[in-house]
């Protein structure tokens, strides 16, 4: 009596133990899937920069390390123009593996002294 009792408990203890740790591993892949490695990031750049951006690779390792791997990243181009204030406006593509590529605009107060434009690309 004791026999059965304790093999289907030890049989749906261990099929809970399969399905839960077949479930992590699975939700642990599929995050991994949703984020971007340096590589990708370096070779969006280059590609966006051209070439010539040679100590990009250095930047996004040293971000990766500090904040991990992102689910998105933004490339665009950003102008200014300022006579004593000024202000910024930007527009580029937000792009995610999780939501797709967005389109985003942003702009902003510029404070201080100053005088001049500038048009720069970021990312």
């Amino acid at each position: 009596m004791f026999s059965r009792y304790y093999d289907r408990t030890f049989v749906r203890v261990l099929t809970m133990t399969i399905t839960l740790l077949g479930a992590l591993v699975l939700s642990t892949a599929a995050s991994r899937a949703q984020q971007y490695t340096a590589q990708e990031i370096i070779d969006s750049g280059h590609k966006f920069f051209g070439e010539t951006s040679g100590g990009l690779a250095t930047v996004v390792e040293k971000i990766f390390a500090s904040y991990g791997l992102p689910n998105g990243y933004l490339l665009g181009e950003e102008g200014s123009g300022a006579l004593i204030g000024g202000l910024t406006y930007g527009e580029g593509t937000l792009y995610t593996k999780n939501a797709g590529d967005h389109k985003v605009f942003w702009q902003g107060p510029s404070l201080g002294w100053d005088f001049g434009g500038e048009g720069s690309r970021v990312m």
